[in-house]
């Protein structure tokens, strides 16, 4: 979200004010509903695929959740078969 949100300031659709009461109130909503990862659980899913910590934290959640990560991102579906699916697989199931 915060990914998002820097893209629209910086090509002018959204206000630094106008992020900030946006962000308020999202984390507002969202306070009590964080997933805390195991730091060293994001580290070596980063050292055996490459990928960044920040995917590497999505892996990390789907399998503290005990759920599969749906995604498009194929470097994410090629390192971690196992864990990560399509859209369509994970419909077709």
């Amino acid at each position: 979200m915060r990914s998002i949100l820097t893209g629209y300031r910086r090509d002018g659709s959204l206000s630094r004010p106008q992020i900030g009461r946006i962000m308020e109130t999202v984390e507002s909503a969202l306070a009590g509903c964080e997933h805390l990862v195991p730091s060293n659980r994001v580290f070596e899913l980063a050292g055996k695929s490459r990928l960044s910590a920040y995917d590497c934290e999505f892996i990390a959640l789907a399998s503290v959740l005990a759920v599969p990560l749906v995604t498009a991102d194929k470097a994410v579906l090629r390192a971690f078969p196992e864990q990560a699916r399509t859209m369509e697989s994970f419909l077709a199931d």
